[in-house]
């Protein structure tokens, strides 16, 4: 015959496994939702960081055209003076 403290040590351990089990499940739960919208946030970044890529592209183009224009413009401006006797420093 099993003694009393014994029984009662059992199904004290089996309770805390148990509960140790529940709060272990319940601690992993993440609610869908939640990871649906977290998903489309990061979406949302990714399109944004894309977008400024392309506008850093954009604008580093339109400022190597504009760095073009300004040095043809330099190198007429310093054949005319030379033309017209004018001394200019560049």
């Amino acid at each position: 015959m099993q003694r009393p403290t014994t029984t009662f040590v059992r199904r004290r351990a089996s309770l805390l496994v148990g509960t140790l089990a529940l709060a272990a499940t319940a601690g992993c739960y993440k609610d869908p939702q939640e990871q649906m919208d977290q998903m489309q946030q990061m979406t949302d970044m990714v399109d944004v960081v894309n977008e400024l890529s392309a506008r850093t592209s954009e604008m580093t183009f339109t400022l190597d055209s504009l760095r073009l224009i300004v040095a043809r413009q330099d190198t007429a401006i310093y054949r005319l003076a030379n033309l017209a006797g004018v001394p200019y420093q560049r």
